[in-house]
């Protein structure tokens, strides 16, 4: 990719775990920016100690590269799932590891994971719902609101289930009760959802030239 750039002034850079950079002086050497993803939950380290550690591990590679540019590709807590070690996701452990990150962090540049909760991701039971600060609707998580600086249905009121309805397609990697899903594309073929357990599957012919998911 490096190559395809020659003569060309635009940054390149790479988010992955801290240990990829670690052990890979030779793709490090060809970026711009490091972007390590640094999540204490994964670590298993305590909601208290989360940030600190957060900071710590992007400090390590710091110093392995002093010269290159570090932005924080990942950084975050679940509001809901199962204990990993000493890590406890829920959501006031959520809220208090966004504060003290934010207390701790300083002027070092990161982005915030996650904005919304991402329904799809059925293969990471353990949380891999839960690490947005916004539901799928958008609406501010409650423990999140006031920190958010917003307020509605998201913060205490209950949510209409026509908007519910309207707004949420899946649910735990299924589609809700009474949506189907499909393809239709430029040779008027049609290959519907096949679901099984725990999983979808949409199938999508070879050779068209444009087509469309229809819900």
């Amino acid at each position: 990719f490096r190559s395809t750039l020659r003569g060309k002034t635009i940054p390149v850079a790479y988010a992955d775990g801290a240990e990829v950079f670690h052990n890979h002086a030779d793709l490090v050497a060809e970026l711009d920016v490091i972007m390590p993803n640094i999540h204490p939950y994964w670590g298993k380290q305590t909601v208290a100690a989360g940030p600190a550690w957060a900071l710590s591990v992007c400090e390590t590679i710091k110093g392995w590269y002093p010269d290159k540019r570090l932005i924080i590709g990942e950084v975050g807590w679940p509001s809901a799932g199962t204990p990993h070690g000493d890590a406890m996701p829920g959501g006031a452990e959520q809220r208090q590891f966004i504060e003290q990150w934010l207390k701790v962090c300083g002027g070092q540049p990161y982005f915030q994971f996650s904005a919304y909760d991402e329904l799809w991701k059925i293969e990471e039971k353990v949380a891999g719902f839960h690490w947005g600060l916004f539901d799928p609707l958008g609406l501010p998580k409650p423990q999140l609101a006031t920190l958010l600086g917003r307020t509605g249905p998201g913060a205490g009121a209950a949510i209409p289930d026509r908007v519910r309805a309207a707004g949420i397609v899946m649910q735990e990697g299924r589609l809700r009760v009474g949506l189907d899903m499909g393809v239709d594309d430029s040779e008027q073929r049609r290959t519907w959802l096949s679901k099984g357990d725990g999983y979808m599957s949409l199938a999508y012919p070879a050779g068209p030239a444009y087509g469309a998911a229809v819900v």
